[in-house]
C-alpha cells in the first residue's frame, strides 16, 4: 500500500549511522574500496568510525603510503586509543609539497592493523587478490631483444647497420630487452653503456647524491613561502642539468630518446631518466615486496650473501669480476639507481612546480606530453621514485676512503682475523684464491688500479632514535621478555659517543656486515627460501663467544642488514616492515638468537620461553590471535599456547616454525571482487534493489548467547621434515597444524573437536556503525512500517522525547533487506556444518553466496578461536563482528561486499 512506502526522511532516519561499502575508480584503472556514511554528513562522531587502530608509533607508518595523521606522544607514552585534535602537536615535517607520484603499496598497509586481534580491514582484504606480490617480479625472465633474434633473416645493409649500433650508448633501451641483472653487472662498463649509463667515478657519484639530499631537505624544510629556491631550476639552468648529467653519469642521449625541440631541456632530461629506470631486469624493482624487504641487504652486508637474489662473485669465473663484487659492485648500482631516481625527482618536482602550477612562460607543459611521462613512469619508475625518497629522508651520504680499523668483531672481519673487506689485504687474498696473477702488483698497487670500493660511502642514518623508539614499543606490545636490558644495550650503542670512545655512528653503521653464519644456499633452497609461500632470512650471529674479552664482546654491533635496515629508517612500505621489526628485536637479544638459531621464518612462528610467537602471515597466527593473552602489534602475535610435535607428542621448544596451507578455494567469478566495480556497492547497499517499503526489510537481532562451553586443547604440528635435519636447521616445517577443542552443552559430557588448519582464510574487522535514530513501532520480528523517529542532533522539546522513549525502544540495529538472505548456525552444530555454496545470479552475473552463514561466537574468547579453525577448515573467510561495535545487519552487508559468506558475532 501506500502508506507502507518510506519517505526520504524514514530512510535518513532508519539508516543513520550504516556504512556504506562501494569502489571508487581511481587512475591506471584501479579501484579503491570507500566506505561512507551517505546519511550522516552532519554528524561530526561518524569520522571516529573505522574497521582499523591508528599506528600506536611514528616508525611504524613507514609501511604505507597513504595519507594519515601524526601519532601524537601521548600515545607512546600513555598508550591511549585517541586523542582530541586540539592536542596534536605538528611534528618536523615538511612545508611544503612535492611531487605527488599517485603511487601506494597495495594491500593498504592502514588497514592491516585492525579493532580485533589476527583480522585485517576490508580495504586490506580487496586488495590482496591484485596485491604488489602478485604484479612486479623481483627477478623478470630474461628476454632476448626482437632485434636479435631475427638478425639472421636480415638484409645485409640492414644487419651490418645493426651489428655497427650494437655498441651504442641505449642501444638495449626501449628495444624489447629484458635483462638480466647479475649478468649486465658482471659484463661491466661495455654492457652498463648500452642503457646509457657511464662507468661513474665513485667519488662523483657519492658526492651529487649527498648534494642532491641537502637541497632536496633545504627545499623541504623551507621556512616561508618566499624562501628563494622552490626548485632546482632556482640554483641551475636546464643546460647546467643537462650537462652534469650527461657528462659525469649518462651517455649524451641519442635524438630519438629526446623530445621534440626541447633537446637539452628539462622535459628531454626526464624522458632520458625515465627510460633507463625503466630498462626492464637491470635494476632492482621496488614494486616488488621482495626487493623493499631485501634493500638493506645490498647496503649493509657484504658478499658472500647467505640467502636472497643478490650477486655474488660465483655468477663470474673472471677474477676481476669477482674482486669487483667482492668490492661492492652491487651495493654501486644501487647508488647509482638511487642517485638517477633523484635525478628524475628533483625535475619532475620542478616541471610540476614551474611549468604547471606557475605556468611559467619559459617552460610549457602539453597535456599529452604528461600523459607520456605517466606511461613511461608507470610502475617500476614510480617505485624508484619512492625508495630514492625514503633513501635522502633517511640517510646521509659521505664519501670516507679506506676507513682503518677498528672493525666491529663479527661484521666486516670474520673471526680468524682477516683483513677488512675491501681491504689490499683482502683484494690480495681474493686474487689469490681465484688464481689471479699479482706477480707485478704489489697490494697497495692493486688498490691504487682499482680505484674504488663501495665502502668508502658511508651512510649514517638520521632517525635512530625514533627507530630504537619504535623498536621498544613493539617489544613492549608484544610482551617480549628483558626489553628494558635491550633498551639500554642499543642506546649504549646508538647514542652519541663520548670523546674517544672506539666508534661513532656513521663508522659503525659504515662497516660493512659479514655473516659468518654456517648455513649454505643449498640448504636454505631445500627449506623453501625461492618459494613465495616462505620468507626465510639468516640473521646476524656474532661470532665472538670464544673470544678471550667476552664482556666486550658485540659492544660495537648492533646485528646484521635486518638491523640496519630498521634502525636507519630506510624501510620501504609493505609488510617487510613487521618482518624488520622481529628481526632486529631477535638479533638485539643475543640469548633468544642463540637459542633460536640465525634461519628465521618471518611467515612462520617460532616457540621461545614458554610462548609461541606468530606472523599474521600465518593461519596458525590468525586463528590463535582471538585467545585470552594474546598479544600482538604490526602483525606479530604472542600466544600462550605452546604446539605439540605429533611425533614425540612433546610440546615444541626453542624453535622457528613454517606451517604450509592452501589458498582458500576460488571463487566462480572471472574477476576478484576488487575489480567489479559496481558490483560491489549493488550487492551490499542498505536500501537493496526493489521498491523501498516497509515490507522489503526486516530487523535482524542477536539472540540469547549459546548454552555450550568450549576449551582449547591443543595445537598439533606434523613434521615432514626429518628429526636430524631440522636439529640441524633450527626450525620445523609443517604440512599440517591440527587445533583441537573440547565442546560441551549444558549438562552432557565434552567431545573432543579437530579441526585442520589447512586454508590460508582471512578474517575481516568488520566495520563500525552507529545506532540509528529511529525509535521502534512494532516488535522487532515485524516487517519494518513507517516509524516515529527522533533526530537527537536536531532539537526536539524534552517533554516529546520522553514521551517517546517510554512509548517505544530505541531500534537495535538497522535494517536489513529481505533479500539479503542468512542463517543462523549454532556453535555447537558447527563441527557438521559445511562451508556455504555459490549459487549463479543469472544473466551471466556471475556466482554468489546462496546465504550468509552467521556464527555466534559471543560469551568467551575460545569459541570465537573455536569458529574461526572451522573456516580455516572448510577454506571460508568471515567477517568478525562485535555486537557492541557493529550491528547484525551491516555485518551481513559487509560480508556481501567482500563476498564471504560467513559472520561471526563476538560479544562486548
Amino acid at each position: 500500500s501506500g502508506e507502507s512506502n518510506l519517505s526520504k526522511e524514514d530512510i535518513k532516519t532508519l539508516f543513520s549511522g550504516a556504512p556504506h561499502f562501494f569502489l571508487e575508480n581511481g587512475r591506471r584503472g584501479r579501484w579503491y574500496p570507500q566506505v561512507i556514511f551517505p546519511w550522516d554528513e552532519h554528524d561530526p562522531w561518524i569520522q571516529h568510525l573505522r574497521d582499523r587502530k591508528p599506528f600506536s608509533h611514528p616508525s611504524f607508518a613507514l609501511a604505507t603510503l597513504h595519507a594519515h595523521l601524526p601519532v601524537p606522544k601521548e600515545w607512546i607514552a600513555q598508550g591511549g586509543p585517541y586523542a582530541h585534535l586540539y592536542n596534536w602537536e605538528q611534528r618536523d615535517v615538511t612545508k611544503r609539497a612535492t611531487f605527488d607520484l599517485g603511487v601506494y603499496e597495495v594491500p593498504n598497509m592502514m588497514s592491516r592493523s585492525t579493532l580485533e586481534r589476527g583480522a585485517i580491514g576490508l580495504c586490506h582484504f580487496l586488495e590482496l587478490p591484485v596485491a604488489d606480490s602478485g604484479k612486479y617480479q623481483a627477478s623478470p625472465h630474461p628476454q632476448t631483444s626482437p632485434d636479435i633474434l631475427r638478425f639472421s633473416q636480415m638484409p645485409a645493409t640492414e644487419a651490418f647497420d645493426f651489428v655497427q649500433s650494437y655498441r651504442h650508448p641505449y642501444c638495449e633501451v626501449n628495444n624489447g630487452t629484458v635483462h638480466d641483472r647479475r649478468k649486465l653487472l658482471c659484463e661491466g662498463p661495455e654492457g652498463w653503456k648500452r642503457i646509457g649509463v657511464r662507468d661513474i667515478s665513485f667519488r662523483d657519484l657519492v658526492d651529487r647524491l649527498e648534494y642532491l639530499r641537502e637541497f632536496r631537505h633545504g627545499l623541504l624544510m623551507m621556512k616561508d613561502a618566499h624562501d628563494v629556491e622552490t626548485t632546482i631550476l632556482t640554483r641551475h639552468t636546464p643546460r647546467d642539468l643537462y650537462h652534469s648529467l650527461f657528462t659525469k653519469f649518462l651517455y649524451p642521449p641519442t635524438p630519438r630518446m629526446t623530445v621534440l625541440g626541447d633537446s637539452f631541456g628539462l622535459k628531454s632530461q626526464i624522458k632520458v631518466l625515465t627510460e633507463v629506470l625503466a630498462a626492464p631486469g637491470a635494476w632492482l624493482n621496488f614494486g616488488s615486496v621482495d626487493w623493499r624487504f631485501r634493500v638493506g641487504q645490498i647496503l649493509w652486508e657484504a658478499s658472500p650473501h647467505l640467502d636472497g637474489d643478490c650477486l655474488e662473485f660465483i655468477d663470474s669465473d673472471d677474477p676481476a669480476v669477482q674482486s669487483r663484487v667482492h668490492r661492492g659492485l652491487e651495493r654501486k648500482w644501487l647508488l647509482i639507481q638511487m642517485l638517477l631516481a633523484a635525478e628524475l625527482l628533483l625535475r619532475l618536482d620542478a616541471i610540476v612546480r614551474v611549468g604547471i602550477v606557475e605556468a611559467s612562460p619559459s617552460l610549457i607543459i602539453f597535456s599529452d606530453e604528461v600523459q607520456l611521462l605517466d606511461r613511461l613512469r608507470e610502475g617500476k619508475v614510480n617505485w624508484d621514485i619512492v625508495a630514492t625518497r625514503r633513501f635522502l629522508d633517511s640517510l646521509t651520504v659521505q664519501y670516507h676512503p679506506a676507513q682503518p680499523a677498528p672493525y666491529p668483531r663479527g661484521s666486516s672481519s670474520s673471526s680468524n682475523g682477516s683483513p677488512p673487506h675491501g681491504s689490499p689485504g683482502e683484494l690480495h687474498r681474493i686474487f689469490t684464491m681465484f688464481g689471479g696473477s699479482l706477480k707485478h702488483k704489489s697490494p697497495t698497487d692493486l688498490t691504487v688500479s682499482a680505484g674504488w670500493s663501495a665502502w668508502d660511502c658511508t651512510l649514517t642514518p638520521c632517525h635512530t632514535g625514533q627507530q630504537l623508539e619504535g623498536l621498544v614499543t613493539f617489544a613492549e606490545k608484544i610482551g617480549w621478555p628483558r626489553v628494558e636490558e635491550l633498551q639500554k644495550t642499543l642506546v649504549s650503542k646508538l647514542q652519541p659517543l663520548e670523546e674517544g670512545a672506539r666508534l661513532t655512528l656513521s663508522q659503525i653503521f659504515g662497516t660493512p656486515v659479514r655473516n659468518n653464519t654456517d648455513v649454505g644456499k643449498k640448504k636454505m633452497k631445500m627449506k623453501g627460501n625461492r618459494t613465495p609461500s616462505f620468507r626465510q632470512v639468516v640473521l646476524h650471529l656474532d661470532d665472538d663467544d670464544d673470544d678471550d674479552d667476552d664482556d666486550d664482546g658485540g659492544r660495537d654491533s648492533i646485528g646484521g642488514w635486518v638491523s640496519r635496515s630498521w634502525l636507519s629508517g630506510f624501510v620501504l612500505p609493505g609488510p617487510g616492515l613487521s618482518y624488520l621489526l622481529m628481526g632486529t628485536l631477535i638479533e638485539a637479544d643475543r640469548e633468544a638468537l642463540a637459542r633460536l638459531g640465525p634461519v628465521a621464518s618471518f611467515d612462520g612462528g617460532f616457540v621461545l620461553e614458554g610462548r609461541s610467537w606468530w606472523s599474521k602471515e600465518c593461519i596458525v597466527g590468525r586463528v590463535l590471535a582471538s585467545l585470552d593473552g594474546v598479544k600482538t602489534c604490526m602483525g606479530w602475535m604472542s600466544v600462550p599456547v605452546l604446539p605439540w610435535d605429533a611425533a614425540t607428542q612433546q610440546p615444541l621448544a626453542d624453535t622457528w616454525i613454517q606451517v604450509s596451507s592452501l589458498p582458500e578455494p576460488p571463487s566462480e567469478a572471472n574477476k576478484p571482487r576488487i575489480k567489479q566495480g559496481g558490483r560491489l556497492a549493488v550487492h551490499s547497499t542498505p536500501l537493496g534493489p526493489g521498491t523501498l517499503s516497509g515490507e522489503a526489510f526486516t530487523m535482524p537481532t542477536d539472540e540469547a548467547e549459546p548454552q555450550v562451553e568450549v576449551a582449547f586443547r591443543s595445537l598439533t604440528l606434523n613434521n615432514k621434515i626429518p628429526a636430524t635435519e631440522t636439529h640441524e636447521q633450527h626450525g620445523l616445517v609443517s604440512d599440517e597444524a591440527t587445533a583441537c577443542f573440547d565442546l560441551s552443552a549444558t549438562g552432557t559430557p565434552s567431545t573432543l573437536i579437530s579441526f585442520l588448519l589447512r586454508y590460508d582464510v582471512q578474517f575481516i574487522s568488520s566495520y563500525e556503525c552507529q545506532p540509528p535514530l529511529g525509535w521502534a513501532c512494532y516488535h522487532c520480528g515485524s516487517p519494518i512500517r513507517r516509524c516515529q523517529h527522533h533526530q537527537h542532533h536536531q532539537h526536539h522539546q524534552h517533554h516529546q522525547q520522553q514521551t517517546l522513549q517510554q512509548e517505544h525502544s530505541r531500534l537495535p540495529g538497522h535494517p536489513l533487506h529481505r533479500t539479503y538472505r542468512y542463517r543462523r548456525v549454532p556453535l555447537a552444530d558447527l563441527a557438521t556444518t559445511r562451508a556455504p555454496r555459490r549459487v549463479s545470479t543469472g544473466n551471466g552475473a556471475g556466482f554468489e553466496f546462496e546465504q550468509v552463514l552467521v556464527i555466534d561466537a559471543r560469551g568467551c574468547a575460545t569459541r570465537e578461536t573455536f569458529a574461526r579453525a572451522w573456516c580455516a577448515s572448510v577454506g571460508c573467510s568471515a567477517v568478525l563482528g562485535r555486537a557492541s561495535r557493529t550491528c547484525l545487519a551491516c555485518c551481513i552487508r559487509e560480508a556481501r561486499a567482500a563476498d564471504v559468506g560467513i559472520v561471526i558475532r563476538l560479544g562486548d
